[in-house]
């Protein structure tokens, strides 16, 4: 799972696992709610997490993420409710060397991506959608979800806000969905009691 964080920006030829990439968003604006306690710093062994206000009407906030072994990197986050459920959206922030007005920015793809999110005290454990789980789904046709997977590239969904909300809906608490268990599992993260920067 944790590999799905690994750029700022994914080209769709970049091969990429452990999450599920959307093209569009999740939510529309009716769906987003901003959430105060989701701000601050949140840790793992291995990873940081930094949550700062932006857009509480639009729901935002900027994120920052330091993971072992990667650059940090800048995000935009959306919280959001689908159905019972929230969900947290990340959308990389693009770099300005990458910038989409120029030749060689023009051919990279920001792609989103949503985690389902528990937040309990000091406890956020955000878990993404399962690829192996989809990949089965799709490839048993017990799955109806617009999708893309180039040639040696990584699969991204490609369908509508409202398809997309419509599909996590039917799954959002399907264990093999969102698991809770084995290498796919949600991330924990604990508060932590240092000043965010």
């Amino acid at each position: 799972m944790r590999r799905c964080i690994r750029g700022a920006l994914l080209a769709i030829t970049l091969v990429a696992g452990g999450c599920v990439p959307a093209l569009n968003s999740l939510f529309t604006s009716k769906d987003v709610a901003y959430d105060p306690a989701l701000e601050g710093k949140w840790q793992t062994a291995e990873a940081t997490w930094t949550i700062q206000p932006f857009d509480a009407k639009g729901g935002r906030y900027r994120l920052r993420t330091e993971m072992k072994d990667q650059p940090p990197a800048e995000w935009y986050a959306t919280l959001g409710t689908i159905g019972t459920n929230r969900f947290l959206e990340l959308l990389p922030q693009r770099p300005n060397e990458i910038h989409p007005k120029t030749f060689y920015g023009g051919h990279f793809v920001q792609l989103r991506s949503f985690w389902k999110v528990a937040l309990a005290g000091d406890t956020l454990t955000l878990t993404s959608m399962s690829t192996q789980w989809l990949e089965a789904m799709l490839k048993q046709d017990k799955a109806s979800i617009k999708y893309e997977k180039p040639e040696d590239g990584m699969l991204f969904l490609t369908a509508s806000t409202q398809e997309l909300q419509d599909f996590v809906a039917k799954y959002a608490d399907h264990p093999g969905a969102f698991p809770s268990k084995g290498d796919e599992k949600g991330i924990s993260f604990s508060r932590s009691t240092a000043t965010a920067k």
